[in-house]
């Protein structure tokens, strides 16, 4: 009977399956890493440029066209008084007009203050 037995049962065969195999996935946690770096770095940018344009605002000279024009200021005043002419001879005019005298003492004040900071 072992024979009869051994004949009747069918010999094992690997049968191709119907299913995909089943894909790799990434793990969230190095994609997860990377959301959490890239929030940091956009929170810091932001704030950084916050604290940037506050500075500037603080450090811009608040004047109003009127408050310029209405100023005792003589280099306000003698900037105002200037041509808006494009012509040559206007250009030169002004350029004679302006007092560079005391340029020298004003760029020397502000290098003075930019080696102070």
């Amino acid at each position: 009977m072992d024979t009869n037995e051994a004949t009747q049962t069918p010999p094992p065969t690997s049968t191709p399956s119907t299913e995909m195999p089943k894909k790799s996935t990434m793990a969230i946690g190095p994609i997860a890493v990377i959301v959490i770096i890239v929030g940091i770095l956009a929170a810091g940018a932001w704030y950084f440029l916050n604290q940037s344009l506050e500075k500037l605002s603080v450090d811009a000279p608040a004047g109003t066209v009127e408050e310029l024009q209405t100023s005792n200021d003589p280099d306000v005043q003698a900037a105002l008084s200037q041509s808006s002419s494009d012509e040559l001879d206007s250009i030169e005019a002004d350029i004679n007009a302006t007092d560079f005298s005391g340029i020298e003492s004003s760029a020397a004040a502000v290098n003075g203050g930019a080696s102070a900071q």
